[in-house]
């Protein structure tokens, strides 16, 4: 039994970039190590949170394996047996794996739904941690700062003469 498995990432732009790699064997893991057969960068997921198995004739099973509950067709369990001919749909944090049979192999699609940080929303990073909104603009500054100087040097020696 092989998986081909679809990793589904947007860049800045909005293209969608598809990366297909294929497994071949019974079993495969699922967490956010880097060495996980379907790696998912999300602090919801555990490092080793699930693992899934072809039971053969189409059959699957996904077992939580770091005891974190995963979603199966929209309800929250920890232990998901099911047909891929007829399709399932699996969450892990701000994921979504799509699982159907295609051409005798189970492919899997992996889409991020959820998005990781506020800065990857599209808030801008370079302005995310700065005072701009907070202080005055440079051409008020130049103009307090030159007032300042007149008065300094100007109006406090006539004052004092």
């Amino acid at each position: 039994m092989s998986f081909i498995i679809r990793q589904i990432t947007h860049t800045n732009d909005g293209r969608e970039i598809i990366r297909a790699t294929t497994v071949d064997r019974a079993e495969i893991s699922i967490g956010r190590d880097a060495a996980s057969d379907i790696h998912l960068q999300d602090l919801a997921v555990n490092l080793h949170h699930a693992k899934m198995v072809a039971l053969g004739g189409g059959l699957m099973r996904v077992e939580s394996v770091g005891g974190l509950a995963f979603e199966h067709d929209r309800r929250s369990v920890r232990f998901a047996e099911f047909n891929a001919e007829n399709g399932a749909e699996l969450g892990f944090g701000g994921h979504r794996l799509l699982v159907a049979a295609e051409g005798g192999h189970t492919v899997i699609t992996v889409s991020r739904i959820a998005a990781l940080s506020d800065a990857a929303e599209g808030r801008d990073a370079q302005h995310l941690f700065t005072l701009k909104d907070k202080l005055p603009t440079r051409r008020v500054s130049a103009w307090v700062l030159a007032l300042g100087i007149l008065i300094l040097f100007l109006a406090w020696p006539i004052y004092t003469y």
